[in-house]
């Protein structure tokens, strides 16, 4: 079953869910939301720029029929065809990139190791690159730096530019992108790597296809002392460099890359998929530690492809790096305010969706009526605004919007045509309160400006209309037998009709010529029995109408929706359309999901979800109700349109009550009828920004439920998230709250603790994060637990054993693997996964 993106793709994706009963596991193991599946690598069927040959061979043999003991076999056909997959080790397409983290422009510690997500699952491995140790060595590594390490000397500057040819103004220098990468060409590259005065090596050898190849590249430029120090083999068992010059070492990046299995169910901005597969590249280098304030990086994804091949750890050459990818943030302090603590504040900043509690607060006591008038008026959500009389002077008023901070009774109101006649007069100050006066035109002008919308609802207007007076003229003719007969049946008698015709005389036709000025006797036209203006006529119209639309309004088999070309071809209506099943009329099912995606507020203008900034400060979680009536004010305004029939529009109030009908009936084979949003609040905050995937759950009171926990959860903006449910916060409709994490397949890597460096130690927080989904419930004592923490002291090579090299500010991987295997305390029956050092391990 296909269902939309838009604000209801959760609802639909439940729907499937429940309809396909997919909740499957590849291994036949559930990955229940909250968990995530670490595999060390997903290899390509085939590699990028390898050259394979498809060899064919067709073999055919057939009985003898001189001998039926003997078989007679024809030599073997055999062909083959060489091809290679293109690859392109010099670009990455940027949809490949699901996120980042830290987000660009944003914020956190020093000691976090950015990464790099993709949706491609092979991404990290798409190219052939030399087998470590036996595993596949991803082609890209990720790797943070300041602005000082990728700035060059005036010197080296000058060499760089005399060995491209630099000379103002015919050869500008090259440019520099915002992340302080050099924009050249792959030529660029193989000129410095051949030029001896440029002092550069990089990873791109010469050929004569690269010495002429003007494809774009973004190179970044290090000193050979840095290069070294993040390209070389660390002695055995500590944090230092093997010293000397050798071929550039890429074993360390061999464990930074890993493949994210979790389940999306929850998620905001995503389907409720039982499995989602994304691969990660984490930098094993953090930002710099002892700083004592806010310093910008740069994330640069780097294409390792001819890095072995290509370079040395040579400190005095400057070394030449290809950036695919790259990005800026900053690093904090240890002492600073980040993800963490915003969680913290949000817990502590729930308050309903109004005016902020400083504007709400009387500044006098005793408080007069006008100013407890007012506050309640902002306590319930108003506002004031200048109102424009009919008769031209200017007024102060009041307004809310659809979302309310307090729930309000329902409101019942006639249909309008003007809007004008839902102002209510407040009777405490004589201002008067046009929220539903608005509400009904901004329904009427959103459908106006829709043109899918409005062409759909007039169709729908007039075939319901031509129907509903055929059929009441039919209940006439019935009792009065005046021989009425409708368009469908006439068209479908004209076959037998025009064969019975016989062609008249010559004299007939002179006679009908001649008398073709008499006049019948004077007496009631048929014509006006079965007029509309005819009450009968009228009053069986209205009847008909009452109950709805049904035959508009109704679902037909998928065998039905396809043959037919006309609503009026369906004679056979199986159940009430509710966008699960096929439409009789396709003009309904457009209006039914216009109007939805508006309930779910999808189009509506912001001013009237949230009327003033002020409501939804920085970091805060503000709630709201979802008043009904004035959606349903809305939705008169915006049927409205195209009432061209009768003076009480019969057929806007059948659609509403064909509308009624749908969400007070169960959906088929579900047995609950359409969900729609009651409650649910805005969050804003910098958390939005860094998780856009941010899992929230509110699980009901019947695990069995079969209903969606939430009904929308989108970010409507960077930093703003909308939520939505069909139940509001009383007794028993949240049992476990509402919680908000972090996404599982978005969350960071840190070095050590929050407090980062102390007195040159940083504290390594250790915790078991694997758990054997094939064993039941929780994991069982034999299994152990590792130690709490484990300090290192950075000024040690030593005694930090050698888990990281403070001097680049790197980790090195396969000993920190080592020192994360050995603190598990495995007993009993120990995985089999965790044998030997992985990139899922340290992942």
């Amino acid at each position: 079953m296909e269902f939309s993106k838009g604000p209801r793709r959760l609802i639909f994706s439940n729907l499937a869910e429940k309809e396909n009963k997919k909740l499957k596991d590849a291994p036949g193991v559930a990955l229940l939301p909250g968990n995530i599946r670490i595999h060390s690598s997903s290899t390509p069927g085939l590699l990028h720029g390898v050259e394979y040959t498809a060899k064919f061979t067709q073999s055919i043999s057939y009985p003898d029929l001189s001998n039926n003991k003997n078989t007679v076999s024809v030599p073997p056909l055999v062909s083959s065809k060489t091809f290679v997959v293109e690859g392109n080790p010099y670009y990455l397409d940027s949809a490949l990139v699901n996120s980042v983290y830290p987000p660009p422009g944003n914020s956190d510690y020093s000691n976090v190791l950015p990464h790099v997500l993709f949706n491609d699952l092979q991404a990290p491995w798409s190219l052939e690159m030399p087998a470590s140790d036996g595993q596949p060595l991803p082609c890209l590594g990720l790797l943070v730096f300041t602005e000082d390490e990728l700035t060059l000397t005036p010197a080296q500057t000058q060499s760089l530019n005399t060995a491209l040819g630099v000379n103002p103004p015919t050869t500008p220098a090259p440019t520099r992108t915002p992340t302080l990468a050099y924009n050249l060409a792959v030529r660029d590259l193989v000129t410095l790597r051949t030029a001896e005065s440029s002092g550069v090596s990089g990873p791109v050898a010469f050929s004569a296809e690269t010495a002429t190849d003007a494809s774009p590249v973004q190179v970044i430029f290090l000193q050979g002392s840095r290069f070294a120090g993040l390209f070389s083999t660390y002695q055995n068992g500590s944090a230092q460099p093997v010293a000397g010059t050798y071929p550039a070492d890429l074993s360390r990046y061999r464990y930074m890359s890993h493949v994210r299995y979790f389940n999306a169910s929850g998620i905001a901005n995503k389907d409720n998929e039982p499995e989602v597969k994304v691969s990660a590249t984490v930098s094993p280098r953090t930002g710099p530690l002892e700083i004592t304030k806010p310093t910008t990086v740069f994330a640069h994804l780097i294409s390792l492809p001819g890095v072995h091949e290509n370079m040395r750890t040579d400190p005095s050459k400057v070394a030449a790096l290809i950036s695919l990818y790259s990005w800026s943030y900053t690093c904090l302090p240890a002492s600073s305010f980040a993800v963490g603590k915003c969680f913290e504040v949000l817990g502590n900043s729930i308050q309903p969706l109004r005016s902020p509690d400083s504007f709400t607060s009387i500044p006098r006591s005793p408080a007069t009526t006008a100013d407890d008038w007012a506050r309640n008026r902002l306590l319930g959500g108003f506002n004031l605004i200048r109102y424009r009389t009919p008769t031209g002077e200017i007024t102060p008023a009041i307004h809310r919007g659809l979302l309310t901070p307090i729930k309000y009774p329902a409101v019942e109101f006639p249909p309008s045509d003007y809007g004008t006649d839902l102002a209510i007069i407040d009777e405490s100050t004589g201002f008067l309160d046009l929220t539903f006066q608005l509400a009904w035109v901004l329904g009427r002008t959103s459908a106006m400006a829709d043109r899918t919308l409005s062409a759909a609802l007039m169709r729908l207007r007039t075939n319901v209309h031509n129907e509903t007076l055929a059929n009441a003229k039919k209940q006439l003719d019935s009792t009065l037998g005046l021989g009425f007969v409708d368009m469908s049946t006439t068209l479908s008698k004209l076959p037998t009709t025009f064969s019975g015709l016989t062609v008249r005389s010559t004299p007939a036709t002179f006679t009908f010529i001649a008398q073709r000025w008499q006049k019948a006797a004077l007496g009631t036209s048929t014509r006006s029995l079965l007029s509309f203006s005819n009450d009968s006529v009228q009053d069986s119209y209205k009847t008909i109408l009452k109950p709805g639309i049904s035959t508009f309004a109704a679902a037909v088999s998928s065998l039905q929706a396809a043959q037919a070309t006309s609503p009026s071809l369906h004679t056979n209506p199986i159940e009430i359309y509710n966008e699960v099943n096929s439409p009789l009329s396709s003009d309904y099912a457009t209006l039914l999901a216009w109007l939805m995606d508006r309930w779910f507020l999808q189009g509506l203008p912001m001013i009237n979800l949230i009327p003033d900034p002020s409501f939804v400060p920085q970091e805060s979680i503000r709630t709201f109700f979802v008043d009904q009536s004035w959606f349903r004010v809305f939705a008169d305004g915006a049927l409205s349109l195209s009432d061209h029939f009768n003076e009480d529009d019969d057929v806007r109030e059948s659609i509403k009550a064909s509308l009624d009908t749908y969400l007070g009936s169960n959906l088929k084979d579900i047995n609950y009828p359409p969900q729609i949003p009651k409650w649910g609040f805005f969050l804003r905050s910098e958390v939005v920004l860094k998780f856009p995937d941010l899992r929230i759950s509110a699980p009901r009171q019947d695990p069995n439920d079969p209903r969606a926990e939430v009904l929308r959860m989108e970010a409507i903006d960077q930093d703003l998230l909308i939520v939505l449910f069909d139940r509001e916060p009383d007794t028993g409709a949240f049992p476990q709250g509402i919680s908000i994490q972090p996404p599982e397949h978005q969350l960071s890597s840190m070095f050590g603790s929050i407090e980062g460096v102390v007195n040159n130690q940083l504290t390594q927080n250790w915790t078991k994060v694997y758990h054997d989904l094939t064993l039941p419930g929780k994991i069982p004592d034999p299994y152990g637990h590792p130690p709490l923490s484990t300090t290192f002291d950075l000024t040690d090579p030593v005694r930090n054993n050698g888990v990281f090299d403070c001097l680049n500010r790197s980790l090195c991987p396969y000993w920190f693997a080592s020192i994360a295997q050995s603190t598990q305390k495995w007993a009993g029956n120990p995985p089999q996964n965790m044998i030997s050092n992985s990139p899922a391990l340290i992942a």
